[in-house]
C-alpha cells in the first residue's frame, strides 16, 4: 500500500473528473471614438500630400493685401474655382445683371430698366397679383402713387406685385378683424336693449328705420357708417339707440301705438277705438271682466292719447 502524502492541501489535487478551465481573457482596453479635430501634435508631414502648396494665396496675391484678404474666405483653391464657375453660371443664365451706376446716363438708365424688365413709365407695369385679386375703384389713386414711387427707385414688375400683394394682405387682414369685433359689438348691445325694452325691442328699431328713412339725403347713410375713434360703430351703440328710439317716439308717436300703419295710422287708430267703445257698453265684455280687461283698458288709454297727439 502507498502512503499519500499528507502534506499536500486538497485543493491542490486535480479532480480527474472535471474538464479543464477555459483561460479568462484579458480585460479589454476601451478607447473613446476617435474625432477628426483630435490629431496628435507632431511635426510629421500627413501621409497624404496636397496638390496645392500651403501658400497657394500668398503666391497669387503677391503684395495685394486686399485679394489676399478675399481668398482667405476660401478653404483651398477648388473652392475658389467652384465659386468662380458658379458666379459665371448665373451670369449666362442671366441671374447676374450690370447694377446701374450712380451718375447713369438717360440712355444708360433706359438700357438698365430694359434689361431688368422694368417698364418705361410706372403706369405700364403689368401687375401679377394673387388669384382672383382685382384693383378697386377707390385703391387706384393710391396703387398708382405706390407704383410712381417704385418706378422710381427701379424697382422690377415682381417686386412692385409683391409689394401690391402684401398691402391688400393686410388690408384684408385689418377688414376681418373689424368684422369680427363689429359683430361682437352688436351682440352685445343687442341683448342689452332686448333685456332693456323687452317687447318693445323690435317696434323700437323699426321706428328708428322709419325715423332714419325720414333724413335728408344721405344722412342715414352717414350714420349708419359712422365709426367713434376706437373703430366702434355709432349705430350698434345702446346709448345712440336709445336716443332715437326717444326721437322716434317723440316724433311719430302714433307708429308706436299702430306700427306699420304708415299713413292709416289714423283710421286703424279710429277703427280699434270704435271696437273697444262697443265693448265698454257691455258690463260683462271682456273689456271690465276677465284675464284681458286691465290690458284692454290700458289699451284705449294708448289708443286715445295718440288720436289727442295727432289732433
Amino acid at each position: 500500500m502507498t502512503d499519500i502524502d499528507s502534506g499536500a492541501a486538497p485543493a491542490d489535487i486535480p479532480n480527474a473528473d472535471a474538464p479543464a478551465a477555459a483561460p479568462s481573457a484579458p480585460a479589454p482596453n476601451v478607447q473613446a471614438p476617435s474625432n477628426i479635430l483630435d490629431q496628435p501634435d507632431s511635426d510629421q508631414p500627413p501621409a497624404v500630400q496636397s496638390i496645392w502648396p500651403d501658400d497657394w494665396r500668398e503666391s497669387y496675391a503677391g503684395q495685394d493685401d486686399k485679394l489676399l484678404k478675399r481668398l482667405g474666405r476660401y478653404a483651398s483653391p477648388k473652392a475658389a474655382f467652384d465659386a468662380l464657375i458658379s458666379a459665371q453660371d448665373k451670369i449666362s443664365r442671366g441671374e447676374l445683371k450690370k447694377p446701374l451706376g450712380p451718375n447713369a446716363s438717360p440712355d444708360e438708365l433706359a438700357a438698365f430698366r430694359a434689361d431688368q424688365g422694368i417698364p418705361e413709365s410706372h403706369d405700364k407695369y403689368e401687375l401679377k397679383l394673387s388669384e382672383g385679386r382685382v384693383i378697386g375703384e377707390t385703391d387706384k389713386p393710391l396703387i398708382d402713387k405706390f407704383l410712381e414711387s417704385m418706378h422710381g427707385k427701379n424697382a422690377t414688375p415682381d417686386q412692385v406685385s409683391a409689394g401690391v400683394d402684401a398691402y391688400y394682405d393686410v388690408v384684408e387682414e385689418m377688414q376681418a378683424n373689424r368684422y369680427e369685433a363689429d359683430e361682437d359689438f352688436k351682440r352685445q348691445s343687442e341683448d342689452a336693449l332686448r333685456a332693456e325694452f323687452g317687447n318693445d325691442f323690435r317696434r323700437n328699431m323699426n321706428m328708428i328705420g322709419g325715423l332714419l328713412a325720414g333724413a335728408p339725403g344721405g344722412v342715414k347713410d352717414m350714420l349708419m357708417e359712422a365709426r367713434t375713434e376706437d373703430g366702434t360703430r355709432i349705430i350698434n351703440s345702446p346709448d345712440t339707440l336709445r336716443w332715437l328710439t326717444q326721437l322716434a317716439r317723440e316724433i311719430n308717436p302714433v307708429a308706436a301705438v299702430v306700427p306699420g300703419a304708415g299713413a292709416n295710422a289714423g283710421q286703424a287708430i279710429s277703427d280699434e277705438l270704435a271696437s273697444i267703445t262697443k265693448l265698454m257698453g257691455d258690463p260683462k265684455s271682456e273689456y271690465w271682466k276677465g284675464p284681458k280687461a286691465e290690458d284692454m283698458q290700458a289699451r284705449f288709454r294708448q289708443l286715445a292719447g295718440a288720436k289727442e297727439r295727432m289732433k
